[in-house]
Parts: C-alpha cells; sequence; structure tokens
C-alpha cells in the first residue's frame, strides 16, 4: 500500500472542490487547447499566473479526471493555483490508493508534481516539511503495484527524472527506491522519455546515494544505448541531438565514473571573463594552479563563501595560483543589494545584457578572483558539480587533484600550497586574518 502523504499535503478546501466541479470529465482536446491556449498567452514563460491559468481550468470536472487527463496537463498541473492543486492532490490521491494498476501508479507519479516548493517567506521547518513530503510521494510512487507496467507503458518516469535531486535522500536509501527503479530499466525504455531516464542515470551517480557499481554501469549502458539510438536517426532534430549528447557525455565522463580526481581537466571553454576582452579558455592557465569555484548569483552559500575566497586570493597573491569563479548563462540575475524583493529577480537578460550586469555585479561584490561564464552549464557534470557552491582544484600540468571541495574549506590554502611545492615554487606565508 502506498505510503500515505503528509497532512498538510491533502488540506483543500471542499467548497472550492465543489466550485471546480463540472458535469463531465475534460476531453484530451479540451486539455490540449489549455495548454497550447496558456503557451501562447505567456509567450514560452513558465511563471505562475493564477488568475490566467484558474481560467482556464475552471470549467474542468477535477473530481471526474484519470490519471491520464492530469498527465496531459503538463506545465498547467505544475504551476496550477493552489486551490486548485488542492483538488488536484485529492483526486490523484484517491486514484492511487484505489487503483491498483498502471492507472493508479500513473496517479501517484503526478502527486509528486504538485508537492508545493515553499517560498521564501514560508515559516521555520517548510523547507524540510516539502522535502520530507516530496519524498514520501516518490517512495508511493515507486511501491505502487502498478508502477512497473506503467513504466513499460511510458507513464510515471517521471518519477525518474526527480531522482537526480533525491537519490542522497536517507528516506529514499533507506526504502531502496533507487533498485526498485532500475529493476525496471532495459534498452526497451520507452524513447518519449529518455530524457528522465538520463537524469536517473547522473542522480544515482552521487556516492551519497550508496548505490552498487553494478547498478550504475547497468542504468548507464540502458540510458546510453537508448539515447544514442535516437540520436542516429536523421529524423532527430539538431537541438533534441545535442542535448542528448551532452547528456551522455555527462553519465560516461571520468566525474560520473569515479575517475575525475587523478585526469585531465576536462576543456572549458568562456564566453566572458572579468579584466579581459578575450575569454578563452581554462588552457590559458597551464602552469598555474588553478582553483575552479563553481557558484551563480542566486545561490545564497555561495555569496555566503566571498569572504574565504577573498582571503584566498590575497593569501596567494604573486604565486602561480589562479581562483575562477565559473557560472554560466542563466538568462537572469539575482540582485542580493536590492532594497524591494520584487526587484531582486532581473529576468529577460540577452546574453550581451546579462555579462554587462554580471561585469557590474563582480565589482559590487568586491569579486577580486577571476570570474568566467562557461559556455558550458554551471552545474557541469564533467567536474561532477551538483550543487554549487563547489571547489574543484588542478594542479600546474592540467591534472585534477581535489573535486567536491567547499570554499571554506579550512584545508584549501594548505591544498594549494602543497601542489605549489611540487613544482618549487614557495606559497607565500600564512596571515592570522580572518574570512571578512
Amino acid at each position: 500500500m502506498p505510503a500515505p502523504l503528509p497532512i498538510f499535503a491533502l488540506s483543500f478546501s471542499l467548497a472550492a472542490t465543489c466550485a471546480l466541479a463540472a458535469v463531465a470529465p475534460p476531453t484530451n482536446e479540451q486539455i490540449d487547447r489549455a495548454v497550447e491556449a496558456y503557451r501562447k498567452q505567456t509567450g514560452g514563460e513558465h511563471t505562475r499566473d493564477d488568475a490566467r491559468i484558474g481560467e482556464l481550468l475552471k470549467d474542468f470536472s477535477i473530481r471526474e479526471m484519470s490519471a491520464a487527463h492530469f498527465e496531459r496537463l503538463g506545465i498547467l498541473l505544475d504551476l496550477a493555483p493552489l486551490d486548485m492543486r488542492a483538488a488536484f492532490l485529492d483526486r490523484l490521491t484517491r486514484i492511487a490508493h484505489s487503483d491498483k494498476t498502471e492507472e493508479g501508479a500513473a496517479a501517484a507519479a503526478q502527486i509528486v508534481r504538485l508537492i508545493e516548493l515553499p517560498d521564501e517567506h514560508a515559516p521555520p521547518g517548510a523547507a524540510e516539511e516539502f522535502e520530507r513530503a516530496r519524498a514520501d510521494a516518490l517512495i508511493s510512487a515507486a511501491e505502487h503495484p502498478g508502477f512497473a507496467r506503467a513504466v513499460q507503458a511510458g507513464r510515471g518516469t517521471i518519477v525518474y527524472s526527480y531522482m537526480f535531486f533525491y537519490a542522497t535522500d536517507r528516506r529514499i536509501i533507506e526504502r531502496g527506491v533507487v533498485s526498485k527503479l532500475a529493476a525496471n530499466v532495459t534498452d526497451r525504455w520507452p524513447e518519449a522519455h529518455i530524457d528522465d531516464l538520463l537524469a536517473f542515470a547522473e542522480g544515482i551517480i552521487a556516492p551519497e546515494a550508496r548505490v552498487d557499481r553494478a547498478t550504475i554501469d547497468r542504468v548507464r549502458a540502458a540510458a546510453t544505448t537508448i539515447a544514442q539510438r535516437i540520436i542516429a536517426r536523421p529524423e532527430t532534430d539538431e537541438q533534441t541531438r545535442e542535448g542528448l549528447l551532452a547528456a551522455v557525455g555527462a553519465i560516461n565522463s571520468a566525474a560520473a565514473k569515479g575517475e575525475l580526481v587523478g585526469g585531465r581537466a576536462p576543456a572549458l571553454k568562456f564566453l566572458w571573463r572579468s579584466g579581459t576582452d578575450r575569454p578563452g579558455s581554462l588552457t590559458d592557465f597551464a602552469g598555474r594552479i588553478v582553483v575552479l569555484d563553481f557558484w551563480a548569483t542566486w545561490c545564497g552559500p555561495c555569496i555566503a563563501s566571498f569572504p574565504h575566497l577573498r582571503d584566498l586570493r590575497e593569501r596567494f597573491r604573486g604565486a602561480p595560483v589562479e581562483i575562477i569563479g565559473v557560472t554560466s548563462l542563466q538568462g537572469w540575475i539575482l540582485d542580493p543589494k536590492a532594497k524591494d524583493p520584487a526587484a531582486r529577480r532581473i529576468r529577460g537578460l540577452s546574453p550581451e545584457e546579462e555579462t554587462r550586469r554580471l561585469a557590474q555585479w563582480v565589482r559590487d561584490m568586491d569579486m577580486t578572483w577571476t570570474v568566467a561564464v562557461s559556455k558550458q552549464p554551471v552545474f557541469n557534470a564533467e567536474y561532477g558539480v551538483r550543487g554549487l557552491p563547489t571547489v574543484v582544484i588542478i594542479d600546474a600540468a592540467g591534472v585534477v587533484r581535489h573535486a567536491g571541495l567547499s570554499p571554506d574549506d579550512d584545508q584549501l590554502a594548505a591544498r594549494i600550497a602543497a601542489l605549489l611545492a611540487e613544482i618549487g615554487a614557495s606559497a607565500p606565508p600564512a596571515t592570522d586574518s580572518p574570512a571578512r
């Protein structure tokens, strides 16, 4: 029996549910028209607009909808208004608990999408409750008696994509969820859902997930085979082909195979770099100890670590050491100094405008080390970057010596000094000045 969802996730207004109910379930055509209308009205921007979405879905009889209907809603399910989400949750939960077939399993999988992410105004503990609710929903879906049949039919595979984030969750590990999901993976995986399988393959690689090597290799092989099959087809569009090639490269990278440390540093090309109009690449720093700090403007822990990086830059000034803060284009920038919370997110930026604003951002935040925008995503799979900030240290010969570190690691300076000693370079004397 699937584990019940937390009470808060099922709380809803019966009055609201009844008000949303009509006389018949929506047809597939009605759902498709609503989704298409939303896309046209928003120009492809997936932002929540309760009034607009509520109007598009107001005549839908939620109490009569099937799991297949909810799957078809797609982005409208993700962005539905809160009162409607509560009604959606109730209906999906009823289906998941009463139907032991693939339909019930598909309903359980869609519940995961409705667990509401708390905003910055949420009360203390809301984030932890969200993580518990999301993990419980994933467990419920994976343990549903109809889940294997649902996956074979190309339904419920969204659960696999969430493992990119939750494979390391304690509850997921204790219940053996990854093993349950991996048992359904073969090279006959439904091709339309290859993205979910690739995310799963990348997620279970994390050492913290404690997945055995045989399972990882089997999932990786199946995902690679299916992706390459799609890539090889002449009718596959270029954007899809490039995305699949990148994903296949990620799950077969040295980092994915536990071979990053001790191997040559993966290529890193820059679109922009502070202090120069020639962005260049990582190879420009050959012969120097390079400290890569992967970060983003919206990452609070990244910003909190800046004093440590600033002190590290001062500590090794004059030595053949380069500290590079690596980020990537996001299409927006978070301004941490904006007084109006509504003005903090500066959206819709072109690459040129984003790098222009980033240059000012770097000055405002007193980032005294080199900052670069990489061509590759900041969550760089080849460097094993799964969270921000992440620090990687490369020696003067271009070999990765340390990975998965934190900028506030109190051993960073000692590690750098040891690498300098290897090339006969002396490290500047340490100072007792604390991080400011």
